[in-house]
This record gives C-alpha cells, structure tokens and sequence, in this order.
C-alpha cells in the first residue's frame, strides 16, 4: 500500500511522493500545519493555482493518520505521533518478497519490456531504497536473494552493473510472500 501510494506511477497523489521522498528522513520531525503548508505548495506548484490551506489541512490530516494508525500503515513504523509533531522513525526493512513485488511494478511502469535495467535505477528517488527507506546496501541482500530464487540475475563485475529479469510472474512472487502458491 505505501508503494502504491508513494511510487511515481502509483495511485497517491502527487503530494504523496513528494513528501515522502523530501521528509521521510529518519530522525526527521513533521506538523501538521508544516505539511499543509507544503502540501498547497506542490499544488500549486503542480496545478498553477492555490489550494485553501483548510483543504491541504486535510490532505496533511489523511497523510499523517495513515501512517500512525494501526488500521492504516501504522504497524509500518514509519511515524510516532507525539503531543503536536509526528517523529519519522527507523522502520524495520519491508520483507524481501514485498521488494520483489514492488520492484515488478517498478519495471512494468519505467522499463517496460527491457530485460536490463542498470542496478543505479533501483538507488535513490525514482527507485526502491527512497521509498522503502532502505540502504543500497540492503537493497541489494534483497536482489542477491531473488537472484538465488532465479527471479533476477546481477552483472556486478564492471560498471554500469545491470539488473536482468528473469521471472515477471506476480503470482510467484506472492506465492514467496505469503508461503502460498497463487499461480492459476
């Protein structure tokens, strides 16, 4: 779900990766009002017209309740509701095979049917260790281990290090998720 809302080609708005890619900075401490105030700025920065404050108030009110309550994204352990400010926290890494998934999607929105994507793309903020709030390091446990399961293969023996997919199969990765095999 946080992927789905924060991704580039994901179904949040547009606010939604911004601030989750510019204050999802561990340590980092966010308001309310801080986050309506940069929420009507990306709108308007976005739509070319302002936004009543009352409204990005809101959107900045939905965001920060979806990540502190338990029946939204709490249990992520993102943010920490305090008195008046939410502290961004170190979360623990999502599992290996929720990566995998999202690292599907990933592909099928910016490589398309490319069998090769450099290993650079996965880094930083179009990729899955901003979003994630992960290291390249732990990132690329992860890939070792699709690598083992043959989802994926790493050419890491001269740069530009590549990525290829193997396998684009949703329902086997899902099926090493979950411990279940989805496929038809």
């Amino acid at each position: 779900m946080h992927f789905g809302l924060s991704a580039q080609h994901g179904f949040g708005p547009q606010f939604w990766r911004e601030i989750v890619l510019s204050h999802f900075l561990s340590g980092e401490v966010l308001t309310k009002a801080a986050l309506a105030e940069r929420i009507a700025g990306i709108h308007e920065q976005i739509e070319a017209k302002p936004i009543k404050l009352a409204y990005a108030g809101e959107a900045a009110g939905a965001f920060l309740g979806t990540y502190t309550k338990p029946d939204g994204l709490g249990n992520l352990g993102i943010l920490r509701k305090g008195t008046d400010s939410y502290l961004v926290l170190d979360p623990e890494a999502p599992p290996t095979w929720a990566v995998a998934y999202a690292l599907l999607d990933l592909w099928e929105a910016q490589f398309g049917d490319q069998v090769a994507a450099g290993l650079n793309e996965l880094y930083g903020e179009r990729g899955l260790t901003s979003l994630f709030m992960i290291s390249r390091g732990r990132l690329n446990t992860m890939l070792e281990t699709m690598q083992a399961e043959g989802m994926l293969e790493l050419h890491l023996i001269a740069a530009p290090y590549q990525v290829l997919l193997l396998k684009r199969d949703r329902a086997w990765v899902l099926g090493k998720l979950y411990g279940t095999d989805f496929a038809e």
